[in-house]
């Protein structure tokens, strides 16, 4: 759908709303009403939200230039769209490449009206007729022009709308549009004019099924709508990503029954029955890379795992479906005054067409009641329900209230420099991101395993318990956000009581010989933009949130929250060390800091501190340093086995703007994401605090802060 929206915001929100209903991927938008998009860089605008769709705007415009073109891009539409960098940027000329399902086209969006900065030339002379099309493209938007070609009663022609005629045809495009058919009022008109135009080139002609004119949403410009019907691809789609599991309307029941039935599960307790005793041995040999029959066997046990959840799961809880929704003030009232407002436009177009101005202006006033009644009655809905909303008093409400006043917006990324150049594709831009934000961590010789042997008892490690497994396992985990696998924390807990049994004695093998299954080392990292960066071509102007396979948090749970016990009531951690432990916080930091100044306040000495942030603390761990930190440690042969196992062969994909990349290694250091990953980084810095007796080291998560007491 194209439409021009003159700047209006109940007419941008009828249009969403249209869209919505129409079940529209792409709505192409000249003169969208702009607000300024807050912590998102100065001079940096957005338009109206919505939950359904992202917005693109042109890429690499001076903050003082506003765009007078845009995207509106459904979340459910499978597509890659990367803006065309090429040529100079121009607030009113939007290029996109678009490719659905292995076709590939480009769509120009045109608003032609003199230039913002005082040129006083029309977009199409300062810069449309300097660009070239290749390949299939359209080319659309609301170009202002008046010929005979598109309006046969037009009275005079534009100035410039022969030589767009001759550039039309020198790009050999085609006229969707239906000659005479408006596509324009305005109050003081008498009839209907046709500016909003669209072009395409003739291989894309025969994919056009239909072109026509939508009733009015309330701007002077009536919406325009076309379907495409685009070739199927050569190869089968491979879908970007599985849609998520909707618990809140899964049949627990029968979940239990698909998951202890899964043809899987006759496999698994076959497979346990294999399985050697776990031994210290057996954990030096996995360490070592020594054991791959017993690797691969820990392997399929967690395949299988994950398999027989999934089809239970499959067949037993619906999946989200991904569509477009009304925003939640939108109600029938509505739907019936728009309808009311387009029946009387269409009857005063009609009255005007045989009628003098002067006895058509019953239904012109008509019409522009119904208008006004409309716009009036959307403003009075969104007060109304967010009022009602504000006056519920429970902490959620609150929270959401607070995160709707942000102003937020859902924008395609733009294009992301390399080492080399700018990436508009989306490959590019993960590519350029991979670089810039998971950098190689440092590098250190391998560990002598061959002598090592831990002192007997010299730390408490009794294998897995079951309570330990029931309460990694339990509601009390918060934790709603799924993986890759899309198995979620509820998923977790069904399948657990479904088979407790069964689910200790696989842990148990994972826990007891040290070994984390390579199907749960895959994450997927989703790509969001940091507030208030100048450039958001910069990579760095970005963070991952990592998504991680719940089951493998289970075991990773389980072995942080073994790990914090053991550091409570032994020399595990130094004691200034609070972040991410057990009842410390940043508090306990804070009382230690002014409990040292004061003290040395007390006896008459100055205190100097120094504050120090490690800077990309997780990823620039040296694996092989935390396992001879551990060694040193003298810590269990399985916990430093568990731990190489979990820290290697990872695998990661990036995820923006709908799309999802293939699986591909990842080197760093410490995962994002894991309950695990806070003490591990705390065990690697522990000799950090060893350098003088004379200092404190008050630490938070990942910033220690050192108190040099004076000499």
């Amino acid at each position: 759908m194209q439409a021009n929206l003159n700047t209006c915001s109940p007419a941008t929100e009828s249009t969403l709303q249209l869209a919505v209903e129409m079940g529209i991927d792409l709505l192409v938008v000249q003169e969208p009403r702009l607000i300024e998009a807050e912590g998102d860089g100065d001079g940096a605008v957005r338009s109206v939200n919505h939950s359904s769709f992202s917005q693109l705007f042109p890429p690499q415009l001076p903050t003082t230039t506003r765009p007078r073109t845009m995207l509106y891009i459904s979340r459910r539409l499978d597509a890659q769209i990367n803006c065309i960098t090429e040529d100079t940027p121009d607030p009113d000329i939007l290029r996109v490449k678009i490719t659905i399902r292995g076709f590939t086209f480009s769509l120009w969006n045109v608003y032609n009206e003199r230039d913002l900065q005082g040129s006083n030339k029309l977009t199409i002379e300062r810069a449309l007729f300097n660009l070239r099309a290749r390949g299939p493209r359209m080319v659309l938007g609301d170009f202002n022009l008046h010929h005979h070609w598109w309006d046969p009663l037009c009275e005079r022609e534009s100035t410039l709308a022969a030589p767009f005629l001759d550039w039309i045809q020198d790009q050999r495009l085609h006229l969707l549009n239906e000659p005479g058919l408006g596509t324009y009022f305005r109050s003081d008109m008498d009839r209907d004019s046709t500016l909003d135009l669209t072009f395409a080139s003739p291989d894309l002609l025969p994919l056009i099924q239909r072109w026509e004119v939508l009733s009015n949403v309330g701007s002077d410009h009536h919406p325009i709508l076309f379907t495409m019907d685009l070739p199927r691809p050569s190869i089968p789609d491979c879908p970007i990503e599985k849609q998520r599991y909707n618990t809140s309307k899964a049949d627990w029941d029968a979940f239990t029954e698909s998951f202890t039935e899964a043809p899987s599960m006759q496999s698994l307790f076959h497979d346990l029955q294999h399985f050697p005793q776990p031994t210290p041995a057996l954990s030096k040999s996995l360490l070592t890379g020594q054991e791959l029959e017993l690797e691969q066997m820990l392997d399929d046990l967690g395949s299988k795992l994950t398999e027989a959840i999934t089809e239970a799961a499959a067949k037993s809880i619906p999946r989200i479906k991904p569509g477009l929704r009304s925003k939640p003030w939108w109600n029938d009232d509505l739907k019936q005054l728009r309808q009311d407002m387009n029946r009387k436009q269409r009857q005063f177009a009609k009255e005007s067409k045989r009628c003098s101005p002067e006895d058509c202006l019953p239904w012109k006033t008509e019409y522009l009641n119904a208008r006004n009644t409309y716009f009036t009655e959307i403003k009075s809905a969104k007060r109304d329900h967010w009022n009602t909303f504000l006056e519920k008093e429970d902490p959620r409400s609150i929270f959401k209230a607070m995160a709707y006043t942000q102003s937020t917006t859902s924008q395609r990324m733009p294009s992301i420099q390399s080492a080399h150049s700018l990436e508009d594709t989306f490959d590019g831009k993960c590519s350029a991101l991979r670089s810039a934000l998971f950098p190689k961590p440092p590098e250190t010789s391998l560990p002598d395993w061959d002598t090592y042997s831990p002192r007997e008892h010299a730390w408490e490690w009794p294998p897995l318990s079951k309570i330990e497994l029931r309460e990694a396992c339990s509601s009390k985990v918060k934790s709603k956000t799924p993986g890759p696998d899309n198995i979620t924390q509820d998923i977790i807990i069904a399948a657990y009581r479904a088979n407790d049994e069964l689910f200790f004695r696989i842990f148990s093998l994972f826990f007891n010989y040290g070994y984390h299954p390579r199907c749960w080392k895959q994450a997927t990292g989703v790509i969001i933009k940091k507030k208030g960066k100048p450039d958001y071509s910069a990579p760095k102007a970005y963070r991952v949130i990592f998504l991680l396979n719940c089951l493998g948090k289970v075991l990773e749970r389980i072995l942080a929250k073994r790990l914090g016990a053991l550091a409570e009531v032994t020399h595990l951690l130094h004691p200034t060390q609070i972040g991410g432990r057990s009842r410390k916080s940043a508090i306990d930091a804070g009382l230690l800091l002014l409990d040292n100044v004061q003290e040395q306040r007390r006896l008459g000495r100055q205190t100097s501190t120094v504050f120090l942030d490690i800077k990309g603390a997780f990823d620039h761990v040296a694996q092989n340093q935390l396992l001879s930190v551990m060694r040193k440690l003298n810590l269990p042969l399985s916990l430093i086995s568990w731990t190489r196992s979990f820290l290697t062969e990872r695998l990661l994909r990036l995820t923006f703007d709908g799309q999802a990349q293939d699986f591909n290694p990842i080197q760093s250091g410490i995962p994002q994401g894991s309950p695990i990953s806070p003490i591990l980084f705390l065990i690697y810095i522990r000799d950090l605090f060893q350098i003088s007796q004379n200092s404190r080291f008050p630490t938070w998560t990942t910033s220690p802060s050192r108190l040099p007491a004076p000499a």
